[in-house]
């Protein structure tokens, strides 16, 4: 047997070689679909897009058929936008309206992420991954320029009239990039609310029509639904002001109108329950109401533009953060309760074993490991080692990149971002992944980058050439200061 150190004096389980096994056990969801073993590789945003924004096109196809055959529980895409003028980076995945050949290449991204026949994955497509899509609105952190409004009077959605990053105490340069990137968006009526709701449910309906087994809901990383959630961004008065409602209401929407074995997931933001803003007793009190709506699955994440968590945390700290221990806890004697999707700082064979063992979490989420290893749950896989020893021993690469402290957490973040964008367009192209990219050339070639549709060459050049120079110039002026 062998036992790994955790903090805060945690104990875990030993491992036991046949535990590995656990790893590769099936787990029904409530809604009666099973996901084939606990490995789950989750969303991470492709930006392979057209130039603001469009449907999926070779590259997305060509980077799901990557995972297709890495023998992965369930997929899950990086966000559709259900709404055309709030994209987040410029080249996101819109849903549009329902039609023969709207549909069409939504419906070959399926194939693609099963590894029908045709794709590199070269399965058979029977008994590949769940393939989910996450469905997300980017509400107020909807950039200016990329953001899909550009040339219209439109400002981005939100629950209040709060510009991100105006609470900053970064500095003067940092607000000015936040001025800079961001508009004061537009504080939502009730009407306009319920519009958002009929957006998501006509997302879920599109991708249900195109052959996806179910959806998850963005509610974290400050997104829209998240910035509802959030104590220090929702001060409405009307019904919405009960910040959960928004989430709610979209998910009773869906199970209404959609199949009953429709898989519906939610990923929270543990930072909107751990910021001191809301008591254990609320979020907790979130926490089951959310298990009262027929959900699957709920994935802990954390972190926004503004406190991006999600690209800070040690692997320690996201593993052990307090907020997944205490969900864990609360939904313990719930009789149908959503699975837990753990995310963030799974990265040896132990602490992915413990987490099962030690309840957790029920399914593991794999993010940017599944870019340098796209075949991880096949190389765990139990005939892949004959001794306890060999498991323990296997490793996995790492960037080693890490951004500057100089950098304001807005730039910060995203440099943890380009380097894994860059590295999820080499696994789409068929390149090797440079791992020996610095912090500059990341978000150099994150943003310098042509993309699929070459009938915008002029505009596509120009922008490839103009935003990497804005970000690093803002970065720089940040140093400077």
């Amino acid at each position: 047997m062998a036992c790994e150190d955790t903090p805060e004096g945690t104990t875990l389980k030993c491992l036991e070689l046949s535990d590995a096994e656990l790893l590769a056990s099936p787990i029904a969801l409530p809604c009666g679909r099973v996901v084939p073993n606990r490995f789950l590789q989750v969303a991470m945003y492709e930006h392979l897009g057209g130039l603001f924004g469009g449907p999926p096109n070779r590259y997305h196809n060509a980077l799901y058929s990557k995972w297709a055959p890495g023998g992965w529980g369930m997929i899950i895409t990086g966000n559709f936008q259900v709404s055309p003028y709030h994209l987040s980076l410029g080249r996101d995945i819109i849903i549009p309206s329902i039609s023969l050949e709207n549909l069409a290449p939504f419906k070959v991204l399926v194939s693609s992420m099963r590894g029908c026949q045709g794709f590199e994955g070269k399965g058979d497509g029977k008994n590949g991954p769940l393939c989910i899509v996450q469905l997300s609105h980017t509400g107020r952190q909807s950039p200016r320029i990329i953001g899909g409004r550009l040339g219209t009077t439109r400002r981005p959605a939100a629950p209040s009239s709060r510009r991100l990053g105006e609470d900053t105490a970064e500095g003067f340069i940092a607000k000015f990039a936040y001025a800079l990137g961001f508009q004061i968006p537009h504080a939502l009526e009730e009407e306009e609310v319920k519009d958002v709701i009929e957006e998501f449910l006509r997302g879920a309906k599109f991708v249900h029509e195109a052959g996806f087994d179910g959806v998850q809901l963005h509610a974290a990383h400050g997104y829209l639904i998240s910035q509802f959630l959030s104590p220090k961004l929702n001060n409405r008065n009307d019904s919405y002001g009960d910040r959960l409602l928004l989430l709610q209401q979209i998910i009773i929407r869906i199970r209404q109108e959609l199949p009953s074995n429709f898989i519906i997931g939610v990923k929270l933001n543990a930072g909107d329950y751990t910021a001191g803003d809301m008591t254990e007793d609320e979020a907790m009190g979130h926490i089951r109401r959310l298990c009262g709506l027929s959900l699957d699955f709920i994935e802990i994440s954390g972190g926004n533009y503004e406190n991006p968590l999600f690209s800070r945390l040690s692997p320690r700290e996201a593993f052990f953060a307090p907020f997944s221990r205490k969900v864990i806890q609360e939904i313990s004697t719930i009789t149908q309760k959503p699975l837990i999707l753990l995310t963030g700082g799974l990265r040896t064979p132990l602490q992915l074993s413990g987490a099962i063992l030690n309840n957790h979490a029920d399914l593991l989420g794999i993010g940017r490991l599944s870019i340098l290893c796209p075949d991880l749950p096949r190389q765990l896989s139990p005939a892949s080692f004959d001794t306890l020893e060999a498991y323990r021993h296997i490793t996995f690469p790492d960037s080693n990149l890490h951004a500057p402290r100089w950098i304001p957490k807005l730039a910060g973040a995203g440099v943890g971002v380009a380097w894994y964008t860059v590295g999820l367009r080499s696994l789409a192209e068929g390149k090797p992944l440079d791992m020996r990219m610095g912090t500059l050339g990341s978000v150099f070639w994150m943003w310098a980058w042509i993309g699929p549709n070459r009938s915008r060459m002029f505009v596509q050049l120009m922008m490839a050439s103009i935003i990497p120079l804005i970000v690093l110039v803002v970065m720089w002026l940040y140093r400077q200061f």
